[in-house]
């Protein structure tokens, strides 16, 4: 298909994509993405384009994370600059027991895209830790809110555990231990 139809009305263009911290309204990234999502029809886009997410895809933001002593501080610097991490989410953390816990909710009622979003924000925040921390990285548990898919299998392989769907937050569960791994 044509992509440019896709950034038709909007105040930028495919090509202002690629250049360097280039920036987009959350309201136009959110249309770009709607009108993707439609045109695509693929409902497991978000857990592929979250698994192959890269420091890098975090901009200036990458080189903090790179230089933070350890993940936990990394995080803290992903959270503290959700823009930054490109997030389209509102991303809060919990903190009980021997857990942390990063919460996403829509920022804007956009509920008709949490399935996408949470999906590649949660895929990608897995895929940039085993980056920069250890490729053994795995969350104690994922919680989506979303129905469970065809294939959730691949959500299990993935995240190389247990994937609980149907659930009242969407959470992104770990060990307390891996906020200290340098």
């Amino acid at each position: 298909f044509d992509a440019r139809a896709l950034f038709h009305g909007l105040a930028f263009s495919a090509s202002d994509l690629d250049v360097p911290g280039f920036m987009v309204s959350h309201a136009e990234a959110v249309e770009l993405i709607r009108r993707a999502l439609r045109v695509l029809d693929n409902p497991r886009l978000g857990l592929e384009l979250g698994m192959h997410s890269k420091i890098t895809d975090r901009g200036a933001l990458a080189l903090g994370i790179l230089a933070a002593s350890t993940l936990g501080d990394a995080m803290a610097l992903s959270l503290q600059f959700p823009r930054s991490a490109g997030y389209l989410l509102m991303i809060s953390e919990e903190r009980a027991n021997k857990d942390h816990a990063l919460v996403a909710e829509p920022l804007h009622h956009e509920h008709d895209l949490m399935p996408f979003l949470v999906d590649l924000t949660f895929t990608g925040m897995v895929r940039v830790r085993r980056q920069v921390a250890s490729d053994d990285y795995s969350p104690k548990a994922v919680e989506l809110v979303r129905k469970r898919p065809a294939d959730a299998s691949a959500y299990e392989r993935y995240f190389r555990g247990t994937v609980r769907f149907g659930c009242l937050r969407n959470r992104l569960v770990s060990g307390h231990a891996w906020l200290d791994f340098a």
